[in-house]
């Protein structure tokens, strides 16, 4: 999972972010490449090593909310994803693309986060899984949030069983 805070689990406890509650439902081996503060440029410079050290079947991006909270250009954001995408694809490994919020100060006040519209216009155009509103759903609930852009434990066991519904959906985990 190449990813920013909330891929690292952020607001969790140690083992409870949703790539690990993920592997355990699932037995795959997941490795969490989520980083705190990690931006699209991040994830696109470190994706070779990445890709070499551990070829992964199959690569679930979920990155670009740092990149809204430190303003950077969209179009900077959608070049960096666009490139990870395409270079995942080249190497003939399938990829999922997961949503985050449009983080709008009024929005995440009155608990009505909605995805960016980025992601699910990449996934159309770059023909990539994209799973959505993940994130969106559970900050939005304001309740057990343990930050202001950070779900807490019991959040990601909600992220988590969401994804692997998804990705049940889709055929890519067995159920």
């Amino acid at each position: 999972m190449l990813g920013g805070s909330l891929s690292y689990g952020t607001g969790a406890t140690e083992g409870q972010d949703h790539p690990s509650l993920l592997a355990q439902y699932s037995g795959w081996d997941i490795v969490n490449a989520g980083m705190p503060d990690n931006i699209s440029a991040q994830g696109l410079a470190g994706l070779p090593d990445l890709l070499d050290e551990h070829q992964p079947a199959l690569l679930m991006i979920k990155l670009g909310d740092n990149d809204f909270l430190r303003k950077i250009a969209l179009s900077e954001k959608e070049a960096n994803l666009r490139a990870i995408i395409q270079a995942v694809k080249l190497k003939r490994i399938p990829t999922v693309l997961i949503a985050i919020p449009d983080y709008q100060p009024a929005k995440a006040a009155f608990g009505d986060l909605d995805d960016h519209p980025l992601h699910a216009r990449l996934a159309e155009e770059m023909q990539t899984t994209l799973v959505a509103n993940m994130f969106s759903t559970v900050l939005s609930t304001g309740v057990l949030k343990a930050g202001y852009v950070h779900p807490n434990t019991a959040d990601y066991q909600v992220v988590a069983d969401n994804l692997r519904e998804s990705l049940e959906g889709l055929g890519l985990l067995a159920e």
